[in-house]
């Protein structure tokens, strides 16, 4: 796989999920940088920061304070809203699938754990 992104974002709570992630980006050359953030007020701060943006995150939807949902929220209302948003998550819930996929920025749920063949999906679709 040839490298498809500069820098990604992974928005993960669970620190086994955040090393296998993060691990698999980058050992498969899908992104040169992954920034990590373990909640989502730390990851909104850095999005309104003058740090470089991630051109794609992947967020997990049960994260502890605020949830993907209220990252959502708040992302759709900010000036950076374009950046495609990969939801990753353990969830089976349909329902959840059926919510996340009313946000413009969401072009994908995928279960986890990510997996290298998901990520070449990912970038024939992006």
């Amino acid at each position: 796989m040839s490298l498809a992104y500069q820098l990604v974002m992974l928005v993960e709570d669970n620190s086994l999920d955040v090393f296998i992630h993060q691990r698999l980006i980058n050992l498969t050359g899908f992104a040169k940088e992954t920034i990590v953030f373990n909640n989502v007020n730390d990851a909104l701060a850095y999005l309104n920061s003058n740090q470089p943006k991630p051109e794609l995150i992947f967020l997990d939807l049960h994260l502890p304070i605020a949830n993907g949902f209220d990252f959502l929220i708040e992302f759709q209302q900010s000036v950076f809203n374009n950046i495609p948003v990969v939801m990753l998550t353990s969830s089976i819930d349909a329902d959840d699938q059926i919510k996340v996929m009313e946000y413009p920025s969401v072009v994908s749920f995928i279960s986890k754990p990510l997996k290298k063949e998901l990520l070449q999906e990912l970038l024939k679709r992006l």
